[in-house]
């Protein structure tokens, strides 16, 4: 099955106008491993816990929250987030062009590749070949799901790739971790015995000579494990239940705490006592650190 497309709209430049989508161009080859419990191998549940009243939260009383400096948190609820949404636009107006040898690989987030619309087969071909050979890169804006992303957009002979750019303040600075005029000066003989090895282990860079050996033998791993038998049937899981009415709080919130006495004596009679909740201490970053939903 084609990669579906995550976005429609058109490229322009000058009076050119360039209907294109856009079609994810890379994928994770990771086997995703999911939690089970190791007594009978089920999947196990995540649930959003409230330490402070012990019970578990339903999505209607979620917002997001970002943690300060200071350990505090300032709440931002969605309807103040969608006050912050970039004003949708179906445009990626070119801006600049730049050589492509100057944006440092670290700026590349994400690779797409573009597809021509309907009826923009012809500009799509134009755009391509004007920047085929050139070494150089179309510099964007992109507005996809309310935020604005910086882009490039550069021709690999065949199609047109968009790339997602990180800003220039979310690339470290090497001065911040390392003093490069700290290092002491390379010998010129070392240098060109060096750079003679180097040049003997010189090929044409080709990516189906590296395989991920990793994924490789998990893969085979769980083949083998499969092929034993050594699976499980997932049961049936039972529907989530409703979200508790405001009126019935207090009755839930005392059913709550008395299932975590029983809980806590039952493991008190089997000596297995609760481990205590890791002590979350206050981030020394000046920069705040995002909590998102999951």
């Amino acid at each position: 099955m084609p990669p579906r497309s995550i976005w429609k709209g058109a490229i322009t430049f000058g009076l050119v106008n360039v209907p294109v989508s856009m079609v994810t161009a890379t994928r994770s080859h990771d086997i995703r491993m999911n939690l089970v419990h190791d007594e009978d191998g089920v999947r196990l549940k995540q649930q959003r816990i409230c330490p402070v009243h012990e019970t578990v939260v339903e999505w209607d009383h979620v917002d997001r929250g970002v943690e300060r400096a200071d350990g505090t948190f300032v709440r931002i609820t969605d309807d103040e987030l969608a006050s912050l949404a970039a004003e949708k636009s179906r445009a990626m107006e070119i801006e600049d062009v730049v050589p492509l040898e100057q944006i440092d690989p670290m700026y590349v987030e994400k690779s797409w590749f573009l597809v021509p619309g309907e009826g923009g087969a012809r500009g799509y071909a134009l755009l391509s070949s004007a920047l085929a050979g050139t070494g150089r890169a179309a510099i964007a804006r992109l507005t996809m799901r309310g935020r604005q992303q910086l882009v490039a957009i550069r021709s690999t002979g065949d199609a047109l790739v968009v790339e997602s750019l990180r800003y220039s303040d979310e690339v470290v600075d090497v001065g911040t971790v390392m003093d490069p005029d700290e290092l002491p000066a390379a010998k010129d003989k070392e240098v060109k015995m060096a750079k003679a090895f180097l040049e003997s282990l010189e090929v044409d860079f080709d990516p189906s000579r590296y395989i991920d050996e990793y994924q490789e033998q998990l893969a085979q791993l769980i083949d083998r494990k499969a092929e034993a038998g050594d699976v499980v049937v997932q049961p049936d899981q039972p529907e989530s239940p409703a979200s508790t009415p405001v009126d019935d709080i207090m009755a839930a919130l005392e059913a709550s705490l008395e299932q975590q006495r029983v809980t806590r004596g039952a493991s008190n009679a089997t000596g297995k006592a609760k481990p205590a909740p890791a002590r979350r201490t206050p981030a020394k970053a000046a920069s705040a650190r995002r909590t998102t939903k999951r």
